[in-house]
């Protein structure tokens, strides 16, 4: 039976934000929580003639320390932000799916158009490229976080009403990998998770994510804990 484990709570949006609409948030490769706010407007997110917002602040926390970076004429709905040197990157996704005709959106793909590749999850680079592929019998995982041969794959899945989020962790050895146990992750106050997991940031052994529908705060799970 996979043991439970708390997950710790790593930072947290000021109060001071608390009446902004939170458009983009992560943790970036120094651990600090960067999030892209504006004022909140009355027109739902899924109407097509919401335009941009006018106005936006970049807001990147250190502790205790808060840094602004006010941002005017936004053209786009920008949902995903991140720090690049003294400043921030701001992306959004405007391509069309390749070969799907929008009218088919949202249908299921008849099993002759539906093209896979096979399960590869661990492919290791550096600058020179491709270092190593390892088949990876853990699937289905959507995060990853890796201490020197130890791996942590985050799961998750619904069950008896709730959400499960689920560590498997494995270990990478002789060129192969192999699963070792799980873990059940709870909230800090030992609470289950009330929606799927967000974020989910891997940067070498911690893996940052937040529940879905509250990118204001985000916990954090270490593979050496």
């Amino acid at each position: 039976m996979a043991a439970d484990h708390r997950l710790a709570l790593h930072a947290t949006l000021p109060d001071r934000y608390a009446r902004h609409e939170v458009l983009a948030s992560t943790v970036d490769h120094r651990g600090r929580l960067v999030a892209l706010v504006a004022d909140p407007s009355p027109v739902l997110h899924f109407s097509r003639l919401r335009p941009p917002p006018r106005y936006a602040t970049a807001v990147i926390c250190e502790g205790t320390e808060i840094r602004e970076i006010a941002l005017a004429d936004l053209d786009l709905w920008f949902t995903h932000i991140d720090t690049l040197g003294d400043g921030i990157v701001l992306a959004t996704a405007r391509c069309e799916p390749v070969g799907i005709d929008r009218e088919r959106y949202g249908e299921p793909v008849p099993e002759d158009e539906l093209h896979l590749s096979d399960n590869v999850p661990l492919i290791e680079l550096d600058a020179d490229g491709v270092r190593s592929v390892v088949p990876n019998p853990v699937t289905g995982c959507t995060g990853l976080a890796v201490s020197g041969a130890e791996l942590a794959f985050l799961d998750q899945h619904r069950a008896g009403g709730g959400f499960h989020w689920e560590i498997r962790k494995a270990r990478r050895q002789s060129g192969a990998i192999t699963e070792t146990g799980r873990r059940h992750l709870l909230l800090p106050d030992g609470r289950h998770p009330t929606g799927w997991a967000r974020g989910k940031i891997g940067r070498d052994g911690t893996l940052w994510l937040h529940q879905d529908g509250d990118p204001r705060r985000w916990y954090r799970y270490e593979v050496d804990t």
